[in-house]
């Protein structure tokens, strides 16, 4: 996991900058916004918190200027259906604090109006994120999100127990209540080991 990157700007391309580090490139992906604020003030060195995705053909490095946005991003992905292309498009679209005070909220309205999102989207996003939100509002929205809150424990979890064949709903019902439990000194086995314990004793 490569968890930010720090470095020289070697170049801005449509949806990525390059970033050089100890002589080696580094495409990152990164929200309209952060390209256009890298554009107007071209900095020579810069710092991006990331996160490495990994796809069937190839590896990913989306980066960010702000910890909010990450943080924000990891979320956006637990949603179903949203990808790391999606969630940077909806980052691109309205201020992190602005989309988090939205759920928390359950405005729906302001997310509705984000671009690629839309009503049911809007609704779909707050049911699933509502929860998390709440629970660490403060944290993200005042930009201290130093509590550990292991969001790319919690993906690798819910896959792993996807491809196990448990539907959606039986994975996040699982993943609540484990969530609740959670000390922050479980690793993943662990957690796929509660999980299943919560769908047995839900069944």
């Amino acid at each position: 996991m490569i968890s930010h990157i720090s470095g020289k700007l070697f170049s801005i391309e449509e949806n990525s900058c390059i970033i050089d580090n100890n002589g080696i490139g580094y495409e990152v992906f990164c929200s309209q916004r952060d390209i256009d604020y890298i554009s107007r003030n071209s900095p020579d060195d810069i710092h991006m918190y990331t996160i490495l995705i990994h796809r069937e053909d190839c590896m990913e490095l989306y980066g960010f200027l702000q910890k909010i946005d990450l943080s924000l991003f990891k979320l956006l992905l637990i949603v179903r259906g949203i990808g790391p292309k999606h969630a940077l498009k909806i980052l691109s679209e309205a201020r992190s604090d602005d989309i988090i005070t939205s759920i928390y909220n359950e405005d729906s309205d302001f997310l509705k109006e984000i671009s690629g999102i839309g009503k049911k989207k809007a609704e779909q996003i707050i049911l699933e994120l509502k929860e998390r939100i709440k629970r660490r509002y403060d944290l993200l929205v005042s930009g201290d999100d130093k509590k550990e809150y292991p969001t790319e424990k919690f993906i690798e979890v819910e896959s792993a127990l996807e491809s196990l064949g448990f539907t959606k709903k039986e994975v996040k019902a699982a993943m609540d209540k484990v969530m609740e439990e959670y000390k922050g000194n479980y690793d993943i086995p662990d957690l796929i080991q509660k999980a299943l314990n919560v769908i047995s004793s839900i069944k």
